[in-house]
């Protein structure tokens, strides 16, 4: 099984947004995490 769905993934799902993501999941790693916490990379 892998640890991604790559289906749930539409076209808005660009380079740019992916780079995005990855770089604020990564700086995020080692925060405190609330609930319903909404982070602020790739939204419009």
């Amino acid at each position: 099984m892998l640890g991604v769905e790559p289906r749930r993934y539409g076209s808005y799902a660009t380079k740019s947004y992916l780079k995005a993501k990855n770089e604020e999941a990564y700086a995020n790693v080692f925060t405190v995490h609330y609930p319903d916490e909404e982070r602020e990379a790739g939204r419009l």
